[in-house]
C-alpha cells in the first residue's frame, strides 16, 4: 500500500477555504504547500482525511512572511 493522500487547500482554515489538489505522502504534501506559498503568498494548509486534522500549515501574507 502506499502513502496515504492529503488535501491541499488555500485561505483560511476557519472561513472559506479553497481545495486545490490531492498529494500522495506527508513530506510530498508539506512541500507542495511551500511551493504555492512561494509562487502567490498566502495561508495554506494539509488536511489528513484520515485523522480529520490539519497537519501542517504556512502563511505567507503579508506581514508574515519571514
Amino acid at each position: 500500500m502506499g502513502d496515504d493522500v492529503y488535501e491541499i487547500f488555500s485561505g483560511s482554515r476557519n472561513k472559506d477555504p479553497m481545495w486545490l489538489e490531492s498529494v500522495e505522502g506527508l513530506r510530498a504534501a508539506r512541500e507542495r504547500i511551500k511551493e504555492k506559498a512561494t509562487a502567490t503568498p498566502g495561508e495554506f494548509f494539509v488536511f489528513c482525511t484520515k485523522t480529520y486534522t490539519v497537519v501542517a500549515s504556512i502563511d505567507t501574507s503579508e506581514g508574515k512572511a519571514e
